[in-house]
């Protein structure tokens, strides 16, 4: 299984959830750009393609 970090994490779920790149940047207390750098990164590690395969963030990694 694909080890996440705890931020990874936080933002897989928020994803998951169908939270927009600004509310997940509300919800954290952080920048747009840095949510989208977050997801590009993620997504990267678990060789995802996009947002329309968020729901298996979960299913594909351990926090």
């Amino acid at each position: 299984m694909i080890k996440l970090s705890p931020r990874q994490g936080q933002i897989a779920d928020l994803i998951r959830r169908g939270l927009t790149a600004r509310q997940i940047a509300q919800e954290l207390g952080i920048s747009v750009k840095t949510v989208a750098e977050h997801k590009r990164l993620l997504y990267a590690r678990l060789q995802l393609g996009g947002r329309t395969k968020a729901d298996s963030l979960r299913a594909s990694a351990a926090c």
